[in-house]
Order: structure tokens, then C-alpha cells, then sequence
């Protein structure tokens, strides 16, 4: 797996209206496989499924792996 930063598909903050916004807890998280649009192939990724919050509905992530899930949240 890589751990480039640039591998991430969000982070673990929202950005609304000039406002930072912290994620809560997660209500789930763990492996699954994805497919992509143009690369049809399956990928293992991290996923992680964050409540609804401050307006926010409930968001389902992806992280390349569950280090990089890890580091976002400590962000």
C-alpha cells in the first residue's frame, strides 16, 4: 500500500461557510472494495462512515489505507 498523503480522498474536517467543522466519532469503519470509474479494476480501501452533524448528513469515506484514515482524524 502507499502512504502518499496525496492518496486520500477527504479529510477529516468540513469546511462550511469559513467554518471548520470536527468530524465526530465514526459509526463504522473497515476494508471493502470499490470500483472505479475509468479504471474499471476493484480497489481495497478504508472506509469510514461518519454520522450526521452541525447540518452535515451522514458521509461515507474512503482512505487508501487505515494509517492514513488514522492520521486524518488526529488532524
Amino acid at each position: 500500500m502507499n502512504d502518499n498523503i496525496f492518496d486520500v480522498v477527504c479529510v477529516s474536517f468540513v469546511v462550511l461557510s469559513d467554518v471548520v467543522v470536527r468530524l465526530p466519532d465514526s459509526l463504522a469503519e473497515g476494508w471493502m472494495r470499490k470500483r472505479g470509474d475509468l479504471n474499471k479494476g476493484w480497489k481495497r480501501r478504508y472506509f469510514v462512515l461518519y454520522p450526521e452533524h452541525n447540518g452535515v448528513p451522514a458521509t461515507l469515506y474512503y482512505y487508501v489505507n487505515a494509517q492514513m484514515a488514522q492520521r486524518m482524524k488526529e488532524t
